[in-house]
């Protein structure tokens, strides 16, 4: 059985520390301009994530954990367009996450 996953990229979030960096003078000032800027928050963005995963999966490897409880809440309904996360956020668990958007 296939379940359809959506990992949280988030672009806007990266592009915004790649302008960081170019005003700290640690990137190149290229990096202000598009395309390079977004070019360069999804490679980072990514990797990031690719990282991540192959962390977890790791975990999974080792019998550390299990994959649904690494990747429940980024299990995508197709029919709200939505994650578990996002639900969770909306609906009724809402008193549990705001605990979650508190600490934001």
């Amino acid at each position: 059985m296939r379940i359809p996953i959506k990992l949280p990229m988030k672009v806007e979030k990266a592009r915004a520390i790649i302008e960081d960096a170019v005003h700290e003078r640690k990137l190149p000032k290229k990096f202000l301009k598009e395309p390079h800027r977004t070019d360069q928050a999804m490679r980072v963005g990514w990797r990031i994530i690719k990282d991540w995963v192959h962390s977890q999966l790791s975990l999974v490897l080792m019998n550390y954990a299990e994959p649904v409880e690494i990747f429940l809440p980024y299990v995508y309904d197709v029919k709200t367009n939505k994650t578990v996360f996002e639900q969770m956020l909306e609906g009724k668990l809402k008193q549990m996450a705001l605990g979650y958007e508190e600490e934001k």
